[in-house]
């Protein structure tokens, strides 16, 4: 009796992992309000969209709930020592510090999920088309005319995107 209830338990416990899907919910570039895409089984299911065809692969983000928080978690924690450490120093350095706390506290954080969202190189790769389980956020857009540089530099900001160029290249 007891083996019988452990296997049916087992069963229902594989077969709904089987069946499990993802939710995902998608940001474009040009739009405020989200789609949200439900019963995605594979990578496939979500790349593969029709109204996702004119998005630019190179630059799109997928992130992953848990590893959202996580991510999140550290960026709160690395501003608060880089607030400490901006406490110790003085002038220059203090300034330098409170500036990259700025910059790093604007980036809007996720839990990257590296995997290549190209369509084409899930479809032929055959460990590029995971399963999709749990909630996760995608982000795609066109190919950008700008793109933003930060950190401990001394120009940071706005700079025009040209596909190939290095960033040592810029001015």
């Amino acid at each position: 009796m007891m083996k019988r209830t452990i296997s049916a338990l087992a069963l229902v416990f594989v077969a709904s992992s089987a069946f499990a899907s993802g939710t995902v919910t998608v940001f474009t570039k040009g739009n405020s309000e989200p789609k949200t895409l439900t019963d995605a089984k594979r990578l496939l299911d979500l790349v593969g969209q029709p109204r996702l065809a004119t998005s630019w692969w190179p630059a799109a983000v997928i992130g992953e709930e848990q590893a959202t928080v996580t991510a999140r978690q550290q960026q709160q924690e690395l501003l608060g020592r880089l607030t400490a450490l901006s406490a110790e120093e003085d002038g220059d350095a203090a300034a330098a510090i409170n500036t990259l706390r700025q910059q790093i506290q604007a980036v809007k954080v996720t839990g990257r999920q590296f995997v290549n969202l190209d369509p084409d190189v899930v479809r032929v790769s055959e460990r590029g088309n995971p399963p999709l389980q749990g909630n996760y956020t995608l982000w795609v857009g066109p190919q950008p005319t700008q793109i933003t540089l930060f950190g401990l530099i001394s120009r940071p900001g706005s700079q025009p995107f040209i596909p190939g160029r290095d960033v040592c290249q810029l001015s």
